[in-house]
């Protein structure tokens, strides 16, 4: 009889050789305590936070659901990264991997998250109301961008410095240097928009993605990091995650890059709240594409367009107008949205203050859509016409839903 249960710490090398199997030839050779050592390295906790289909003490296959606490401006935001779904090939075709999903994404609604979010086949997680949405923007740069741009005078230039040595154990890198470390912590702790990290676990989710931190030294003084994906011998590297003190340009970090590690190109995705730098990147960088961040399941629709409405406020003064948002999905959620004035309130319908459309002498825009249309049309930078937003103010959406790549699971 097929069981399904939450993991304890004593299931931590079943897990591993769980995933390790389903996955095969696509992982590096150290397996997932390599790829991800935040969640299966050796101090990585594994209890309370996989779900576990066995039988017989077998273990047929497993599901993550790894709780975070987003910041976002004022807002506190309770999420989950899904990951690590994998089933044993002897137990494919028996319904497991819909069985895991299935009681995840009960747990994750009786829980009470704002979002959950995950990477995958579109087909393969629709099923369970997870949307390719939120925008992801990808700059590309090469050192032709920066070879006839301003030069930088010598008080601005940046080394760069490993944060880390390798452990010898086949999982990624070493904390060695605290001191580093610790102002890379803090300095992360300082960010408007951002997933909460522990301080003890802040390096292995550096390293995770096979990700490389260096510490930005400018004389001497610590003024960032940047966290590097890039195959040995290669002349290219994914920036992973950069996070710079104000006024150290993102163009000395590129220059460094090629001074100090022989790296003429790459990509970059900066989250939205950094506008500083998205607007430095858009005047140096060779090309630059918007997509979808990640597959989302919208839990708490007022809390997150509460949270999104705000952070895109910060940035993008929002019009004034007045709506109320019917969103289907197995019940119908309605969320009331009225913008005044540079106020905003987002709130539910059941909280509107009558008094609202008596000032404008207006009843507020009425629009319906299924969760999925939502997720689309409200968190999705896109070409597309959507007709079901006209009648909307035009600055409202989309919003900038996103989460950082060394926070996925």
């Amino acid at each position: 009889m097929i069981k399904v249960r939450v993991s304890g710490e004593e299931d931590r090398e079943k897990l591993i050789a769980c995933a390790n199997g389903a996955f095969g030839d696509s992982i590096p050779e150290s397996g997932f305590p390599g790829l991800l050592p935040k969640l299966y390295g050796p101090e990585a906790r594994v209890g309370g936070n996989h779900l576990i289909a066995e039988e017989d003490g077998t273990f047929l296959g497993i599901v993550l659901a790894e709780p975070m606490e987003y910041r976002i401006l004022g807002e506190r935001l309770r999420i989950a990264g899904v990951g690590t779904v994998s089933v044993d090939g002897q137990a494919r075709g028996r319904g497991i991997m819909r069985l895991l999903m299935d009681e995840t994404v009960k747990r994750l609604k009786e829980e009470k998250y704002a979002f959950a979010f995950l990477g995958g086949q579109r087909q393969r997680y629709a099923y369970w109301g997870f949307e390719g949405c939120g925008t992801e923007m990808r700059f590309s740069w090469n050192q032709a961008n920066l070879k006839h741009g301003v030069q930088l005078p010598e008080s601005e230039r940046i080394e760069l410095v490993p944060m880390g040595t390798s452990s010898g154990e086949g999982v990624g890198l070493k904390e060695t240097d605290t001191g580093l470390t610790e102002a890379a912590w803090r300095m992360w702790q300082k960010e408007a928009v951002a997933v909460e990290r522990d301080r003890e676990r802040f390096f292995s989710i550096l390293c995770s993605w096979q990700g490389k931190p260096y510490a930005c030294m400018r004389q001497g003084r610590f003024v960032g990091y940047v966290v590097l994906s890039r195959e040995e011998g290669r002349d290219s590297a994914g920036i992973l995650e950069l996070v710079l003190e104000e006024g150290v340009s993102v163009t000395a970090l590129l220059r460094a890059l090629a001074d100090c590690l022989g790296i003429l190109q790459g990509t970059l995705k900066p989250g939205y709240a950094r506008q500083d730098m998205l607007r430095e990147l858009e005047e140096i960088c060779e090309g630059e594409s918007l997509g979808c961040g990640h597959r989302f399941l919208i839990l708490d629709w007022c809390l997150v367009l509460r949270a999104m409405m705000a952070l895109k406020q910060s940035s993008h003064p929002l019009e004034d107008g007045e709506a109320i948002l019917r969103i289907r999905d197995g019940r119908t959620e309605g969320i009331w949205i009225q913008v005044r004035e540079g106020c905003l309130r987002v709130a539910e319908e059941t909280e509107r203050k009558p008094a609202a459309t008596e000032e404008g002498g207006k009843e507020p825009v009425q629009v319906e859509f299924t969760a999925s249309q939502a997720a689309r049309m409200l968190f999705r930078s896109t070409q597309v016409h959507y007709k079901e937003l006209e009648g909307l103010p035009g600055s409202w959406f989309p919003l900038p839903l996103y989460v950082g790549e060394q926070d996925c699971c």
